[in-house]
C-alpha cells in the first residue's frame, strides 16, 4: 500500500504539541522542572552559606539575589519551552520534514520518500496516534511520520492504512492504534 501526502509546517507543530501533551512527556517535563529549579536554588543556597561563613552580609545578599534571578529564569525558560518548541522543531526539521511525501508499506518495512528516502523497520514503530486532523506514526526518539488527514482520500483510505499498519507491524510486535483527542494549542 502507498499513501501520498503533503506535510506543512503547521503539521510539524501539531506533532510537537501532541507529543509534549502525552502523560510520559508531562512527567519528564515535571522532573526536568524540579531538577533545574532545585539545582539553581541549591547552588545559590550553597554559595550564600559559604559567603555567610565569611561574615560578609553584602556579598551574601548579592549571591542570594543572583540565585533568585537564576531560579526565576529557569522557571520562565521551562514554561516557555512548550510554546516555542513547535517553532524550534519547524526550524530544525522543516527543510526535510515539510513537503510532499509518499509512504510505502511492505511486509518488512515502512519507506518514506520525500526529498530523501528513509526506510524504517516495523520494529521502530512504537505506536500510532490518530487525532481529528492527523495520523502520527510514532518512531520514539526518531520522531514521527506525520500524515495529515486532509491528504487522505476519505475514510476508506484511512481504514486501509489502519489495516495495513496493524497487519504488517503486528507481525513483528503488537502495534496499538490510539484514537486520541487533539492536542491543546
Amino acid at each position: 500500500m502507498t499513501v501520498d501526502y503533503d506535510v506543512a509546517a503547521e503539521d510539524l507543530t501539531s506533532w510537537f504539541s501532541y507529543a509534549h501533551s502525552m502523560p510520559a512527556a508531562v512527567a519528564v517535563r515535571r522532573r526536568d522542572y524540579a531538577i533545574t529549579i532545585g539545582g539553581a536554588a541549591a547552588v545559590g543556597l550553597g554559595a550564600s552559606l559559604l559567603v555567610a561563613r565569611e561574615q560578609d552580609p553584602v556579598l551574601t545578599c548579592l549571591i542570594l539575589g543572583a540565585s533568585a534571578v537564576n531560579v526565576v529564569a529557569a522557571i520562565l525558560y521551562l514554561r516557555a519551552l512548550p510554546r516555542s518548541g513547535g517553532r524550534i522543531y519547524r526550524a530544525l526539521y522543516g527543510r526535510v520534514a515539510v513537503g510532499p511525501f509518499q509512504l510505502a508499506l511492505s511486509s518488512d518495512a515502512l519507506r518514506e520518500k520525500g526529498r530523501i528516502t528513509v526506510r524504517r523497520r516495523w520494529s521502530g514503530l512504537e505506536a500510532v496516534f490518530e487525532t481529528r486532523d492527523h495520523v502520527f506514526l510514532s518512531l520514539g526518539w526518531a520522531g514521527a511520520i506525520v500524515i495529515p488527514k486532509r491528504c487522505l482520500q476519505g475514510e476508506a483510505q484511512l481504514g486501509d492504512l489502519r489495516e495495513s499498519i496493524l497487519a504488517h507491524g503486528g507481525a513483528h510486535r503488537p502495534i496499538v492504534w490510539h484514537i486520541a483527542p487533539e492536542a491543546p494549542r
